[in-house]
């Protein structure tokens, strides 16, 4: 659900749940759940998602190989590179990720 959110309505989230339950959304996540799992729950709440709608050229190349290069080219997969990548960027540049 966070996923898809913009930083502000991230935060406006995160203030309604400590409103209405009392209790931070990050400490609750950090201690309901574990892993890659809880790791992909958090980056969202960091609100470090670029705002710009714009393409950034330079990520257009280097995303998609990192992703890549994090998971189908390996053995196992490396979920930080997804993780990191999938809830730092904008819709525009992830559009892009399909290019490589």
């Amino acid at each position: 659900m966070m996923a898809s959110r913009t930083n502000k309505e991230i935060k406006d989230l995160k203030h309604a749940y400590k409103e209405e339950s009392k209790k931070d959304l990050k400490a609750d996540i950090n201690s309901d759940t574990n892993g890659h799992f809880r790791d992909g729950l958090l980056a969202p709440c960091k609100t470090s998602r670029t705002e710009d709608c714009n393409v950034n050229a330079e990520l257009e190349d280097k995303d998609p190989r990192e992703l890549y290069e994090g998971g189908e080219k390996r053995k196992g997969t490396d979920c930080f590179v997804f993780i990191n990548i999938l809830n730092s960027r904008r819709a525009p540049q992830e559009a892009t990720f399909g290019q490589l």
